[in-house]
C-alpha cells in the first residue's frame, strides 16, 4: 500500500499537481498513523489479556492458600477441643477422684501437647512480588492485604502466646515425668504415656494445677482466635470465588 502511495506521490510531484499531491501525502500520513494506532491497540489488548491471566492465576493461588488455611484451622480447633476434653477429665480425676490418679499419665500428652499455628504464605508472597495492583478490584485487593497482613500478625501473636505456655508445660514434664509407653487411644489418636519420676503426688501438686489451668486457658483462647480467623478465611474465599465467577 505504501509503495502505491509513493508511486502516486512521485507522479503528482512530476506533474506539479500540488493539491492532489497534498491530499495523497496526507492520506499516506494518516495511513501510517492509523497503522501505528492499531498496532498499539493490539499491543495494549495483548498486555491486558496477559495481566488478566496473571491476575486469575494469582487469585487461584490465593484461593488454594485459603483452602489449606481452612483445613489447618479446622484441625487445630478439633485438636484443641479434644485437648480441652482431656484437661477437663484430668481436673475431674484430681478434684473428684473419679478414676485412679495414675490415669493422668495416659492423658497427659493428648491434653498438653499442641500443634503449631503454621499457615502458608507462598501465594501471598507471589502476589506481593508481582504487585498488589494486579488485582483490579480494589475492595478485594484491600481485603486480601488486610487478611494476610493483619490476620496473620494476629495468629502469630497467638502462636507466641502458645509457645510460652508450651515451654512451661515442657519444663514441668522434663523435671517431673518420664515416658513409659505409647499407642493409640480409644479414638485412634496417638498418645505418649507418662509417669512421675518419683510419686503420683506430683499430679496433686500446686505446680501441676497451675500448669493445668494455664493450658486450659491457652486452648480456649487459641480456639477463639482460630475460629475468628476461620470465619475471615471463609469470607475472603467467598469473595475470590465471586470475583473469578464474574470473569
Amino acid at each position: 500500500m505504501l509503495r502505491f502511495f509513493n508511486r502516486i506521490r512521485k507522479q503528482l510531484a512530476k506533474e506539479n499537481r500540488f493539491f492532489q499531491y497534498s491530499r495523497y501525502a496526507i492520506g499516506e500520513i494518516l495511513l501510517v498513523v492509523i497503522g501505528i494506532l492499531i498496532a498499539l491497540q493490539i499491543d495494549n489488548w495483548n498486555n491486558t489479556r496477559e495481566e488478566k491471566r496473571v491476575e486469575e492465576d494469582l487469585l487461584l493461588g490465593l484461593q488454594n492458600n485459603l483452602q489449606m488455611n481452612i483445613n489447618k484451622l479446622e484441625k487445630l480447633i478439633d485438636g484443641n477441643l479434644y485437648g480441652i476434653n482431656r484437661l477437663n477429665r484430668i481436673r475431674t480425676i484430681i478434684d473428684d477422684e473419679t478414676e485412679p490418679i495414675d490415669t493422668i499419665g495416659n492423658l497427659y500428652q493428648l491434653a498438653f501437647l499442641t500443634q503449631n499455628i503454621d499457615l502458608p504464605l507462598n501465594s501471598y508472597k507471589a502476589l506481593e512480588n508481582r504487585g498488589f495492583e494486579i488485582i483490579r478490584n480494589k475492595s478485594l485487593r484491600d481485603s486480601v492485604i488486610k487478611y494476610f497482613e493483619n490476620g496473620y500478625a494476629g495468629m502469630q501473636g497467638a502462636q507466641n502466646y502458645s509457645d510460652e505456655i508450651n515451654k512451661r508445660t515442657q519444663d514441668f514434664m522434663y523435671d517431673n515425668l518420664i515416658q513409659v509407653g505409647g499407642g493409640p487411644d480409644e479414638n485412634g489418636r496417638i498418645r505418649i504415656v507418662m509417669e512421675p519420676l518419683h510419686s503420683n503426688e506430683i499430679w496433686k501438686s500446686k505446680d501441676f494445677y497451675k500448669i493445668l489451668n494455664a493450658k486450659h486457658l491457652q486452648r480456649n483462647w487459641i480456639n477463639e482466635q482460630c475460629q475468628l480467623f476461620l470465619e475471615k478465611t471463609i469470607q475472603l474465599d467467598s469473595l475470590i470465588i465471586m470475583e473469578l465467577k464474574a470473569r
